[in-house]
């Protein structure tokens, strides 16, 4: 079946994609940068009950009183984040204070059995057709770094049990445990939607790449490779929420409201 969302990507991109993004996957020049929380994974569930994101499933280990003084803290910033009134330079600060606040909660409470044994019985899934995107990349050779502003000791395990065959590299915030298993710290540089910027020894990943995929469902995920010149970008957003059409149509080549891969895996298959 042909959706309207894949006409509407078809469209946008054809031109471009014949020429530059399917000529560079046939000669193994393109590369793939994926955001996990929401774009990976759903935004909402087959039954309609809202997705989880890696965080909110350590939360779920968190006694009442912390886990509604954790709900108080993520109502007030996510507003800040889902806002469109208010600028990315001034969502930054606020990010790092609620990603910092949020990390607090899970000190000397959570343990790393408890996020192994959450995140294999967690009711987060991925969207469809997304294990086939993995797969037609893999085949292809086309590299694929998930980079998450999401936890990565939930992520390596639902992505091993959602996809234990794929083939990727994993970027996303560290936790440090202590002597007896518990969350003592996070690493030294706390990622959150508007600092993802593949630099670094990562970066040494696509340095033979010419042109990069982008997929996320967050106007930060439209930069996750401006630093690195050397890759021509063509952004594909999940548009979760209808709002926000405006600010994703300035930031990405394509703002689909199809919940799933297929669009993506015609470009693929293309190749």
């Amino acid at each position: 079946m042909v959706s309207a969302d894949k006409t509407e990507f078809e469209v946008n991109l054809v031109p471009s994609l014949q020429s530059e993004i399917i000529e560079a996957g046939k000669n193994k020049k393109l590369c793939v940068i994926i955001d996990f929380d929401h774009t990976i994974s759903r935004y909402v569930n087959p039954d309609g009950t809202p997705g989880p994101s890696s965080h909110q499933l350590l939360k779920e280990f968190l006694k009442d009183e912390e886990r509604e003084a954790s709900a108080k803290v993520d109502q007030y910033y996510y507003g800040i984040e889902q806002s469109i009134d208010i600028t990315i330079e001034e969502k930054i600060p606020k990010m790092i204070e609620w990603y910092q606040k949020t990390n607090n909660f899970f000190l000397g409470v959570v343990t790393k059995e408890m996020i192994k044994q959450g995140a294999r019985d967690s009711p987060l899934m991925i969207r469809e057709g997304c294990k086939e995107f993995f797969q037609l990349c893999n085949e292809r050779e086309i590299p694929i770094i998930i980079f998450s502003a999401g936890v990565r000791d939930v992520i390596e395990i639902l992505l091993q049990r959602e996809m234990p065959d794929a083939k990727y590299t994993l970027i996303a915030n560290e936790l440090v445990f202590d002597e007896n298993g518990f969350v003592a710290d996070t690493g030294a540089h706390i990622l959150h939607p508007y600092n993802k910027f593949l630099e670094g020894t990562h970066a040494e990943i696509v340095k033979d790449q010419t042109h990069v995929l982008l997929v996320g469902d967050n106007e930060g995920d439209s930069q996750m490779a401006s630093k690195l010149p050397h890759l021509t970008p063509y952004s594909f957003v999940f548009l979760n929420k209808e709002a926000r059409r405006p600010n994703m149509e300035k930031l990405f080549s394509v703002v689909s409201t199809d919940t799933t891969f297929q669009s993506l895996n015609d470009v693929i298959h293309s190749m």
